[in-house]
């Protein structure tokens, strides 16, 4: 079936022709130096009942030309905004991976207070408090050189010396702004928080920290790395979306 592809500013909106209403709603929020190429095969996965969107970062892929987001705000106001054009009625899921873990809590937080009611779920990342010492530019550096490391490795990305430069500079930019985003409070939400039992890049202990924070959240471990729901997608989303 034919997939349809629908642009709203940062929101890539993926549906299928259906003779039946949508279900539900699943709302993307890549990682760092990610954006909807890396999981727009998700809507082959997904019943064609679900609509799948995924919110693309200023700087890459179709957006290459928009200015990079240098704030918190600025990120959370556009995403908001592109969203609350392009969602529809039916029960809203929002998943947000590594960087863009923070950038979906906020962004949930800000259509609770609309129309839209949301089942947030954050991905294979620390809680804010731990991410403060991204505000240091060593520090993001030192973090890129990890991400970039552990991406080649896993197989994740596959760089030479032409793309290496431009995608290290996303990944930077997308770093500064989580050590933004770390500094916001955080919404008074029910949270799942989901990662990898062998995460080199978030340990189990640091998922656990989220309790902390958020007393009463979900926390569930599943086999694999940090992109753990590579392993068997289809039964990932199923579960996502139960």
């Amino acid at each position: 079936m034919t997939i349809l592809r629908n642009n709203f500013g940062c929101v890539c909106r993926l549906s299928r022709k259906s003779s039946g209403p949508v279900r539900q709603q699943l709302v993307v929020f890549p990682h760092a130096g990610g954006g909807v190429s890396f999981y727009q095969h998700w809507r082959d996965v997904l019943a064609d009942d679900i609509d799948l969107f995924i919110v693309q970062y200023p700087g890459r892929e179709e957006s290459q030309r928009t200015e990079g987001w240098t704030n918190a705000k600025q990120a959370i106001d556009a995403s908001t905004r592109d969203l609350q054009a392009s969602l529809g009625i039916a029960p809203i899921v929002i998943f947000g991976h590594s960087m863009g873990a923070l950038l979906a809590l906020h962004v949930a937080s800000a259509l609770r207070s609309s129309r839209f009611q949301s089942n947030t779920v954050l991905s294979s990342q620390h809680r804010p408090t731990d991410l403060l010492y991204l505000e240091q530019e060593a520090e993001c550096q030192r973090l890129l050189d990890n991400i970039l490391a552990y991406s080649e490795s896993s197989g994740s990305l596959v760089l030479d010396e032409f793309t290496r430069p431009a995608v290290s500079k996303l990944i930077l930019q997308d770093l500064k702004l989580l050590g933004h985003l770390a500094r916001l409070a955080v919404p008074d939400l029910k949270l799942r928080i989901l990662g990898g039992d062998c995460d080199p890049l978030v340990s189990q202990s640091a998922l656990y920290q989220w309790e902390n924070t958020v007393p009463g959240c979900q926390i569930e471990l599943m086999p694999g790395d940090h992109f753990y729901f590579r392993q068997d997608e289809a039964a990932f989303l199923r579960q996502l979306i139960a």
